[in-house]
């Protein structure tokens, strides 16, 4: 089973997986090795996408800002023995999402004319070569490439339909095959990517509520939490510090909370820090008194909705900041 985590140059699986993408690089690309590995350093990137394998770290991918419209992916690699298997798909599928949920328009790269088969996956991908940018202006051996993402329009409509399909799937179709994390990722436009742990939490400043009911469209209860502990989603945005170079377009940003069923709900950043919701929404790690069990480690839930069971989500596995470009 394929699985995709975001996360940052730091993770120990994506150093392993670009150790061994230099050392084939070097080997293919030979004398020109020393001048391309000098574009390929990770020091201005935060964004890094690793898919695992049945748990197996199988290949990566990266973009880092280029232009306040481009996002230029950067340290795409297969692992031989998974390759075939569409990890490198799944890599460039993630990075892409990721950049136009950050804002960015199109994504730019670069690869070597002698990786015939990378050449061949961007091009199926939808990416058009494109003359030489930058620093590789006048390269013979470089293949410059870029792909449009979704066009403005099409980006504000599905983030405006995303609450609505959200509310939807909740009501119509049964949540199956979640998997059960152990731990909850904050990332996207972030300066401190997090992770949180059940040990981690504990020891952080939580809140205990009392009395909360989920309750569907219909009025019906599904479930009560006579108790429930955790800890505040604008507390863990406050942690993540988020990135917003332009205080007066706060109106753009949105927070995407996200179960490993692949259950969405969404919340503006207005709602989160403007707004009485703002300190009624927890991530949960206990209820009635006991570990979250049933329903994955991770809940999040907003006390203050009248009905409380759309924006119930179970099985939480990240919490990603996205901004409207």
């Amino acid at each position: 089973m394929l699985r995709a985590v975001r996360t940052n140059p730091a993770h120990p699986d994506f150093q392993l997986l670009i150790s061994r993408l230099d050392k084939e690089l070097q080997s293919i690309n030979g004398d020109d090795h020393a001048f391309l590995s000098q574009f390929n350093q990770t020091t201005d990137i935060k964004h890094v996408v690793v898919v695992y394998v049945d748990d197996q770290p199988a290949g990566c991918g990266a973009f880092k800002h280029y232009s306040s419209a481009e996002a230029e992916v950067k340290r795409m690699y297969t692992d031989p023995t998974f390759r075939g298997q569409g990890v490198a798909t799944m890599v460039l599928n993630e990075l892409e999402t990721w950049a136009a949920a950050s804002g960015y328009s199109a994504c730019i790269l670069e690869t070597s004319i002698k990786l015939t088969s990378a050449v061949a996956l961007y091009k199926k991908n939808g990416y058009k070569q494109t003359p030489n940018y930058g620093q590789y202006v006048g390269v013979s051996f470089s293949v410059c490439m870029k792909k449009d993402l979704k066009d403005d329009d099409t980006i504000k409509a599905v983030i405006a339909t995303l609450a609505a399909i959200a509310v939807l799937l909740f009501f119509m179709i049964p949540q199956v095959s979640a998997q059960v994390t152990t731990q909850v990722e904050v990332t996207g436009l972030v300066e401190h990517p997090l992770t949180y742990s059940i040990d981690h939490l504990q020891g952080l400043k939580t809140f205990t509520g009392h009395d909360l009911k989920i309750v569907g469209a219909k009025g019906d209860v599904r479930k009560t939490f006579h108790t429930y502990k955790g800890i505040s989603l604008k507390s863990i945005l406050d942690s993540a510090k988020i990135v917003m170079p332009q205080p007066k377009e706060k109106g753009k940003y949105y927070i995407i909370v996200k179960g490993s069923d692949s259950y969405t709900v969404l919340y503006s950043w207005n709602e989160i820090f403007n707004n009485p919701t703002g300190t009624h929404v927890y991530l949960i790690f206990e209820e009635n008194g006991k570990p979250i069990t049933d329903d994955g480690r991770f809940v999040m839930i907003c006390s203050n909705d009248n009905i409380t069971g759309p924006r119930h989500v179970k099985w939480v596995q990240r919490i990603e900041v996205a901004r409207l470009p």
